[in-house]
C-alpha cells in the first residue's frame, strides 16, 4: 500500500526502532492529544510507533518520580483520590478475573508499575506472596501505609531481584511509558521462572474506539498494537501464550511465557505492519468516531461509572475499606 509523503512523510528518525533498529519511520503525528507539539513516527519495517525525539533519560526519570501523577491526577498526585481507589480495584478485578487460569498457579508474583498497590493487593487476598514495584513514592508510602503491601520504590532499572524469582509478572499500562521497553521486557524474562507467565497489558494504537484526535501522548514514549507487542516478547525469549484485543476499551494483552530454552531472537522486522496501523490512522477520522454508536455507549457507561464511584465512596469511604468493596462486589 502506498501512502502520501506529504500525509506521512518518511524521515531518519533519532531513534531507531526499538525492534528491528531501523531509523526508517514515517510521521503520523505532530501534536499530542493536548494540542501540544509532539513528533510520532511509525517505523516502515516493524510498526512500532515512538515519540521521536524524545526527552533525556534524566527527565523521564524525573517526570516519573515526581510529575506524573500530578499531570495525570492533579490533587491525586501524593496520594489516590477514593474513585480512583475503587476504580482500579474493579479494574484488578477484572484483570484478574481475565487471567485467572494462568495465575491460579502462581505463587511468586510481581506487579511492575504498581500504583497503589490494587492488584498486589488483590493478589496478596488470594494467598500469593505479591510484590510491586512503583517510581512514585508517594503511592509507596500510602500502599504501604494503607493496605500493607509489599511495594518497593523502585522502576524495573534499578529494582533488584535475583534470577527465576517469580512465577508471574504482571504489568498494565506501563511499558508505553518505557524508555527502553525491550530492555524491560529482557529483565522481566530475566527475573521469570521457567514455565512463568508475564501478563503485559498496553493501550492499542490501532484501536478504534477512542477519539483519534487524542490518540498520542507525551508521556507515551512508545505505542503498540498486537504484532509489536507480541514481537518485542519474542525478542525478549519469551513465548506468545495468548493475546486479546478488547476493543471497548482500546487496550491489547499479551500473555507470554517463559520456556526452558528459548526460540532465537528475531530480527523484529513485521512485513505489513507498518501499513495496517497507517491504513486505520486514516480510516477511523473524528467524524467517523463522533457518529459511530460506540461512542456514545461508552459515554453513557463513563457517567454511570463516575456516579456508581460516589455511591461507593459515601458507602465505604476511602482506603482499604473501598477498595475492598471493588474487588468483593
Amino acid at each position: 500500500m502506498q501512502f502520501s509523503a506529504l500525509k506521512f512523510p518518511l524521515v531518519h528518525s533519532e531513534q531507531p526502532c526499538a525492534l528491528c533498529g531501523s531509523h526508517d519511520a514515517f510521521v503520523i503525528g505532530a501534536k499530542d492529544r493536548d494540542g501540544q507539539p509532539l513528533r510520532t513516527v511509525i517505523s516502515e519495517k516493524s510498526g512500532l510507533v515512538w515519540t521521536d525525539p524524545r526527552p533525556a533519560s534524566r527527565e523521564i526519570d524525573a517526570f516519573y518520580s515526581q510529575l506524573y501523577r500530578l499531570s495525570y491526577k492533579g490533587a491525586g498526585a501524593w496520594r489516590p483520590k477514593a474513585k480512583h481507589i475503587y476504580r482500579c480495584g474493579r479494574g484488578a478485578r477484572a484483570r484478574h478475573e481475565l487471567w485467572k487460569d494462568f495465575l491460579a498457579p502462581c505463587r511468586d508474583t510481581l506487579d511492575i508499575g504498581a500504583s497503589a498497590g490494587e492488584m498486589v493487593y488483590l493478589l496478596k487476598k488470594l494467598g500469593k506472596n505479591a510484590r510491586g514495584i512503583e517510581p512514585n513514592e508517594s503511592y509507596v508510602q500510602w500502599a504501604r501505609k494503607e493496605l500493607s503491601v509489599d511495594i518497593e520504590a523502585a522502576t524495573w532499572k534499578n529494582a533488584v531481584f535475583p534470577e527465576a524469582s517469580f512465577d508471574a509478572i504482571t504489568s498494565f499500562h506501563v511499558f508505553e511509558h518505557l524508555e527502553d521497553p525491550l530492555g524491560a521486557m529482557r529483565r522481566v524474562a530475566h527475573w521469570l521462572r521457567v514455565g512463568g507467565v508475564a501478563i503485559i497489558e498496553v493501550p492499542n494504537v490501532a484501536g478504534t474506539c477512542d477519539n483519534p484526535l487524542r490518540r498520542f501522548h507525551f508521556a507515551h514514549l512508545y505505542n503498540f498494537n498486537e504484532a509489536t507487542m507480541q514481537m518485542l516478547g519474542r525478542k525478549a525469549g519469551l513465548e506468545v501464550a495468548t493475546s486479546v484485543v478488547t476493543p471497548d476499551t482500546a487496550a491489547l494483552t499479551v500473555v507470554f511465557r517463559k520456556s526452558e530454552i528459548p526460540a532465537p531472537e528475531p530480527a523484529g522486522e513485521i512485513p505489513g505492519n507498518c501499513a495496517r496501523i497507517m491504513s486505520v490512522l486514516m480510516d477511523y477520522t473524528f467524524c467517523r468516531h463522533l457518529f459511530a454508536p460506540r461512542t456514545w455507549r461508552r459515554f453513557a457507561r463513563k457517567h454511570f461509572r463516575s456516579v456508581h464511584e460516589k455511591i461507593a465512596e459515601k458507602r465505604h469511604g476511602a482506603g482499604r475499606a473501598l477498595l475492598d468493596a471493588a474487588i468483593d462486589s
